[in-house]
């Protein structure tokens, strides 16, 4: 065993490189300077957290968390608010895997449209959506936090939800252009996306 040879041997152990005495003194300086760095900047970190933060003085501004507590509290409103806006998911089985995609997304931007407190609210459904149909798939694996949004999904017809008095299908195809709306009527919206 090699280590056993050198008590024996002291001509064959390896040379140790001799260091000057100042060369000795600088390095334990820097190994003292490196230790105690570590003990001054542990220091700062902690007295800077017992430093209270100065208050911005804009009294305007609003904070990220209230931000999100005013959205939240906006998403509830909408739940309860009327009208209704009901997309029609009915005609999924028409469309491709982009088209779908593209659906999602549309939703996606209306129920943005719900966070905004600054904007009227409305309770948005999505009708006609099984849990096995390709398109509820889709929202579960792309759109983060899906089940947990303020929307109402529900499987079954429009007109099994809803009384046919209260429904109004909106098209671009329609004579009648909107001019007002009713906060009793259920405003149905088809969630086909047609690239053809």
């Amino acid at each position: 065993h090699p280590s056993c040879v050198y008590p024996l041997f002291p001509s064959l152990m390896p040379a140790q490189p001799s260091i000057s005495k100042s060369a000795q003194k600088r390095q334990l300086k820097l190994q003292w300077l490196k230790d105690h760095r570590k003990e001054k900047d542990r220091r700062k970190k902690e007295e800077k957290k017992l430093i209270p933060r100065p208050l911005d003085d804009d009294p305007d501004r609003v904070t990220k968390r209230l931000l999100i507590q005013q959205e939240k509290e906006h998403l509830k409103l909408s739940l309860s608010s009327l009208p209704k806006v009901v997309i029609d998911c009915a005609y999924t089985h028409l469309m491709s895997e982009k088209e779908m995609n593209k659906t999602r997304s549309q939703v996606q931007r209306c129920y943005s449209l719900l966070k905004r407190p600054n904007l009227k609210t409305f309770h948005l459904h999505l009708g006609n959506l099984e849990k096995t149909s390709e398109l509820y798939q889709t929202f579960l694996h792309k759109t983060d936090g899906f089940e947990s949004m303020s929307i109402t999904v529900f499987p079954g017809c429009v007109f099994e939800e809803f009384h046919h008095s209260e429904l109004v299908y909106l098209s671009h195809d329609a004579e009648e252009p909107l001019l007002t709306i009713s906060p009793h009527s259920v405003y149905v919206i088809g969630g086909l996306v047609d690239d053809n």
